[in-house]
């Protein structure tokens, strides 16, 4: 054989064996998992989205006008689509243009996302505190905020965590530049109607912003600023609680059975509700409901300013159920006075 030949061939092997520890290494760099995609927009803040996706390897899980006026609340989802749901790579990107209602303003904006992280996350999924089988996460929630605040969330039944947090910026949107599934929203008697605050805000919360104004944008980013904090049920019936839960100010949702807390606290954003289950001595189950202010929880928290050993501890009293943000090394206990609790 030539030697020119030779070489060809040898080169053409070369570069079949590349290509073939490059798709191998592609492989194990790019697992599947099942996963969807939501949205989620605070109460006061509604949204509609105009487009974007979370873009992975060979897949794009779109967001459309379909999904609507959302305004469910911080961290909640807002349905979800299957798409013939399959096992997919997680995105590494997220590209999302939408309407802020109440601001009027058009948002836009595109991130990198922390693939490995996320990987990292779905492969280590929780057990149910109520079954213990495995929970892994489902679905990855998109949150537009006011002044183009965007936080991402991977979502899960037992679980819910914040993976990112983003700024869009302002855009201009015109009725020519629209995608045709776009163009209602243009029609002045689509806006007057469905854009109305009696609309869009349940007539207690309209009553209530209307009193005390809107939430002012920059609290969004003030809810993400974590504490070194532990939930304290130790007080609670014979055993203490047999399950806890917790959701954060900032969209963060946990469920766990006491035995699988972590050891110490740890840095955490504010709650904004408790939940503790607890059985007590006659061995009946009662659940109680902890709703707190942020403005509350966070002058504790200040209070303890330095404490890294900060535990929300509950306790049940003949005037009802108490909380106090307590850290034993510096002496120090504060009772958290603006609490609505539900006891059944």
């Amino acid at each position: 054989m030539p030697a020119m030949h030779l070489l060809s061939l040898r080169a053409l092997i070369a570069c079949l064996a590349l290509l073939g520890a490059t798709s191998a290494l592609a492989a194990r760099a790019s697992p599947a998992f099942m996963w969807l995609g939501s949205i989620s927009a605070p109460q006061e803040y509604p949204v509609e989205v105009y487009e974007g996706a979370l873009i992975a390897d060979g897949y794009s899980y779109p967001f459309s006008p379909i999904w609507g006026l959302i305004h469910g609340g911080w961290g909640q989802p807002g349905g979800v689509m299957s798409l013939g749901a399959r096992p997919q790579a997680l995105p590494h990107t997220l590209r999302i243009t939408w309407y802020a209602v109440k601001e009027k303003v058009f948002y836009t904006g595109e991130w990198p996302l922390d693939t490995a992280s996320l990987n990292a996350r779905w492969e280590a999924a929780r057990p149910n505190p109520r079954t213990g089988k495995r929970s892994p996460y489902t679905s990855l929630l998109v949150g537009l905020g006011p002044a183009g605040k965007v936080v991402l969330w991977a979502h899960g039944s037992v679980s819910q965590v914040q993976v990112g947090s983003f700024r869009a910026r302002a855009t201009t949107l015109t009725q020519e530049d629209a995608r045709e599934d776009f163009q209602f929203f243009f029609r002045d008697a689509y806006r007057h109607t469905v854009h109305a605050e009696r609309e869009l805000y349940a007539p207690a919360l309209l009553a209530r912003l209307k009193k005390e104004g809107w939430p002012d944008p920059a609290r969004y980013d003030a809810y993400e600023t974590r504490y070194p904090w532990q939930i304290d049920g130790s007080r609670l019936g014979r055993q203490g609680p047999i399950r806890l839960l917790y959701q954060a100010f900032n969209g963060d949702l946990d469920i766990r059975v006491p035995q699988a807390l972590e050891t110490a606290p740890a840095p955490r954003p504010l709650p904004r509700r408790i939940q503790a289950v607890w059985h007590d001595p006659e061995g009946r189950e009662w659940v109680m409901d902890m709703h707190l202010a942020f403005e509350d929880i966070k002058a504790a928290m200040d209070a303890l300013d330095g404490a890294t050993d900060i535990r929300l501890r509950i306790e049940t009293h003949p005037d009802g159920p108490r909380l106090y943000a307590v850290s034993a090394r510096q002496a120090l206990q504060v009772r958290l006075q603006h609490v609505d609790v539900v006891t059944d």
